[in-house]
This record gives structure tokens, C-alpha cells and sequence, in this order.
């Protein structure tokens, strides 16, 4: 019985072979057929036969998927045939020798399968059910970058980087007057503020390269970036929480050197600074008074006819009214020119960082020095502070 099955099942394999290598030299044309009796079942591979006047290679195709599939089914329920006899061979122990003729008679008629497959596919590569889609290029790794401020010669923020978390107030030859793209990575826990300058030592035509953008800033139209003008650079890391910190106070600004009140001063409290509403504090110098300046060196006001002062007040932060600056915890301090012309992106006419790289390990009182400020011919008409986690 076992042997009877065995060849049944090798004859209807091999009859599938050679049936299907007839079709295959069968010449294109339609199998003309009348009105079908029954549905056609659907192969696995989605075709289905009509009614109507079928091309013989989808008839080759739809005979071939299902002979295949029936071919395999058989194998599959020889297999799990010899699986029962084998689990009953302890009962009747002929039933062991009879499980392995038909593992092995399934596994002889996959084996026919495959090779039946793969020779008639080789012939009409049509005629295949399953094949591997193209494989994809792999992708680079990503790589990512660490929080900072990227500065590249390109356009793009292709090419060469160089990476600064600091200040740098000189580029020198390498980089000074080269830069056409900056990229600024922000962190999970570092934030990172950066001012570009035209002159060594942190002063002069300014822009900022924003810290919310967090692709390419480049100078390539409509860029945000001015080209080949930078040659120092000023990087702070944020901070988010600054009040927190009760060594931050404030930034206080004297008329006299010294920090000597008695000339007149002002605080920017650290509540200013820093809000709910504001990341940092921005002011026309021309909007902000000294406090407790004495009579005699108040400006007058108003003078009566005979040419004498009425009323005076207290003068402003503008002018070169600033002598001295108290930076009561970790704060940064811009001067800035804003000409009437000036973009508001920038570049800005004038920009100066306090403290200068000069001061910032410096203990005592920190003057305001105005002498670089005359030779740029500009008096600044702005004041930004912004808290940083240190100077």
C-alpha cells in the first residue's frame, strides 16, 4: 500500500512537470471557452478564469499556481500523515517503518517541487509566485551630532566642520572670513546662544546665529547668514532656570567707576531678565534712567525765559553715560547699534560683548571701556542680557 502511494504521489508530480513544460511551448493565443459550469477557484497568486476568451498564458499560469499549491498540499498532508503513524507506531510497530516511507516520499516530492519551479521559471520568469523585491541601498548611519555650533566654509553645512562650544575671539587664518553656513545643535540639557563678529576680540558688525532654527543657516539667498565677515565668535550654553540659582541676581549699571552709586545706577532684576514670557531682556538704551543721580548732573529739561533750568531729570543709559558694570551672577551683556538701515536679521552696524575676553577672569570692579566703540563711529543704542550657565 505504502509503495502504491508513494508512486502515485511521484507520477502526479511528474505529471505536473510535463504538463507544464507543454504549456510552456504551447504559442500565445486565447483558450476559447463557453460559459463556465462552476466557478474556477481562485489561485493563490490572486488570478481568476472567466467566462470569456482567456489568453493561454494566464490559463498556463493560473494551471501551473495550482498545480503547485496542490502539489505542495500533498506533500504537507504526507508529512503530517507520517507524524500520526509515527505517534501510533508504539501500538502497532509497522506503523514506524511505514511514518519514514512517507517522510521520505514527501520530502523526494518537495524536493520535485523545487526543481520543477525553479526550471520552468528559468524558462518564463512569468510564471513566478514568489520572488525577493530589489534590495534597498542601505542608508548612512545616522550619525548625531553633539550639542554645539557647527561652522563650515560651504554654503550648504557640507564639507569640513569645525565645532565650538566656547568662545573664540579669533578665528585667525583658518576660518576668519570664510564662513557661509552655521548649524547650531540644541541638546536635551544644552542650549547653546552664538554671535558672530567681524573683528577679533568679540566686537564689531554682528549677527546671531539663531538658537530656535535647527537646520542650516547659510548664506545662499534668501540666507539668514552674511557671507565671509566673521571673525570671532561669541558661544554661551542657556540657561533655562537661571532664577533658580541664588547666586543670580542681576546686572547693575553705574555712572561712576567702581561701582560707586553715588553718581547714579540701575538694576536689571533678574525677574527681568529672565520671565515667564521672556527668555531674556532687550531694551533701547534711551528707555532705560539712572536712579538717584545728583542734582548737578542731571539733565535739564526745561528752561524759562531768561535761559534758566526749570526742570531737570535723570539721563539715560545712552550716550557714554555707563562707566561701570555689575554682573551679579552668570549673565551676558550685548551692546548693540541698530542703524536705521540695518536688517533685522543682520548684520548689526555694531555689536560688544561684556564681559570682554579680557575681563572675564578678571576680579574687581569691571569698567566699561569705550574705546573700541568710537573707532567703529557708532554709540550703541541697545542692551541685551542673557542669563548663560557661566560667562
Amino acid at each position: 500500500m505504502l509503495k502504491i502511494n508513494k508512486k502515485i504521489l511521484l507520477c502526479f508530480l511528474c505529471g505536473i512537470f510535463i504538463f507544464s513544460v507543454i504549456f510552456v511551448c504551447l504559442p500565445a493565443g486565447s483558450v476559447l471557452a463557453g460559459k463556465l459550469e462552476v466557478s474556477y477557484p481562485t489561485s493563490q497568486t490572486g488570478i481568476t478564469l472567466t467566462d470569456t476568451n482567456t489568453p493561454i498564458p494566464i490559463f498556463l499560469k493560473y494551471i501551473f499556481d495550482m498545480g503547485m499549491f496542490l502539489g505542495l498540499a500533498a506533500a504537507v498532508y504526507s508529512l503530517g500523515a507520517s507524524g500520526i503513524y509515527y505517534l501510533m507506531s508504539p501500538a502497532k510497530p509497522e506503523y514506524r517503518s511505514i511514518a519514514k516511507d512517507r517522510v521520505t516520499g514527501a520530502i523526494s516530492g518537495i524536493l520535485i517541487l523545487a526543481m520543477t519551479y525553479l526550471i520552468l521559471t528559468t524558462l518564463n520568469p512569468q510564471l513566478k509566485f514568489f520572488q525577493l523585491g530589489d534590495l534597498q541601498d542601505i542608508p548612512p548611519i545616522a550619525v548625531n551630532k553633539s550639542p554645539g555650533v557647527y561652522f563650515y566654509k560651504s554654503s550648504d553645512c557640507s564639507g569640513d566642520e569645525k565645532y565650538f562650544t566656547s568662545n573664540i575671539n579669533d578665528f585667525g587664518t583658518a576660518l576668519s572670513n570664510q564662513i557661509n553656513s552655521v548649524l547650531v545643535v540644541q541638546g536635551k540639557d544644552a542650549s547653546y546662544i552664538s554671535t558672530l563678529y567681524s573683528s577679533p576680540g568679540l566686537f564689531g558688525r554682528c549677527q546671531d546665529a539663531s538658537p530656535n532654527k535647527t537646520t542650516c543657516q547659510n548664506s545662499t539667498p534668501p540666507g539668514t547668514l552674511t557671507p565671509n565677515f566673521a571673525s570671532s565668535v561669541s558661544i554661551h550654553r542657556y540657561d533655562f532656570n537661571p532664577n533658580s540659582n541664588p547666586d543670580n541676581d542681576g546686572v547693575y549699571f553705574y555712572r561712576k567707576s567702581f561701582y560707586n552709586p553715588e553718581g547714579g545706577w540701575l538694576k536689571i532684576d533678574k525677574t527681568q531678565i529672565k520671565s515667564n514670557t521672556q527668555g531674556f531682556f532687550g531694551s533701547k538704551l534711551e528707555d532705560l534712567i539712572f536712579q538717584d543721580v545728583p542734582i548737578e548732573d542731571q539733565i535739564c529739561d526745561k528752561w524759562d525765559d531768561k535761559g534758566i533750568c526749570t526742570n531737570k531729570k535723570n539721563p539715560t543709559l545712552a550716550g557714554k553715560e555707563i562707566s561701570s558694570i555689575k554682573i551679579a551672577g552668570n549673565y551676558i551683556v550685548y551692546f548693540l547699534y541698530f542703524a536705521p538701515t540695518d536688517n533685522a536679521n543682520g548684520p548689526w552696524s555694531y555689536c560688544q560683548e561684556f564681559p570682554t575676553p579680557d575681563d572675564v577672569n578678571r576680579e574687581g570692579p569691571l569698567q566699561f571701556k569705550w574705546e573700541k566703540t568710537p573707532n567703529q563711529k557708532y554709540l550703541p543704542n541697545w542692551l541685551y542680557i542673557y542669563p548663560v550657565k557661566e560667562k
